[in-house]
């Protein structure tokens, strides 16, 4: 085995590990999570929105009755950041998604009053 593919597995286990422990530390009581596809995303004032189909997952009175899933970030954060250009990749590239919101809703700057929650976790299918 090469150095480099060495290197390689230890930051894939990395990364899995990592993104596991974020999954396990969503709080399960109110938030909601989905799989699906980023099918819009958009700014309004200093938040990002990301719209995303739910194919499934839970929902929290955010997403009850809805097959869509709405989060915000802050892109003036790092985690916004990474978050975004992670959202923007996988809207132009059509790949699915694992997203998760916090369970706080509001309707403050989304357009017709649409429930929104803050993004807690966002995972990219490499497929």
């Amino acid at each position: 085995m090469s150095v480099v593919n060495c290197n390689v597995r230890r930051r894939a286990g990395l990364v899995v590990t990592l993104l596991t422990s974020s999954i396990a530390a969503l709080p399960s009581a109110s938030a909601s999570d989905t799989q699906g596809t980023i099918t819009g995303v958009f700014q309004v004032g200093s938040l990002i929105y990301v719209y995303a189909t739910k194919v499934n997952g839970s929902s929290d009175s955010c997403t009850t009755g809805r097959n869509y899933i709405v989060t915000h970030l802050d892109p003036s954060t790092a985690i916004g950041k990474a978050q975004l250009a992670m959202a923007l990749t996988a809207s132009q590239t059509g790949v699915s998604v694992y997203m998760g919101g916090s369970g706080n809703c509001t309707t403050s700057g989304t357009p017709n009053g649409v429930f929104s929650e803050p993004m807690v976790a966002l995972l990219v299918n490499s497929q």
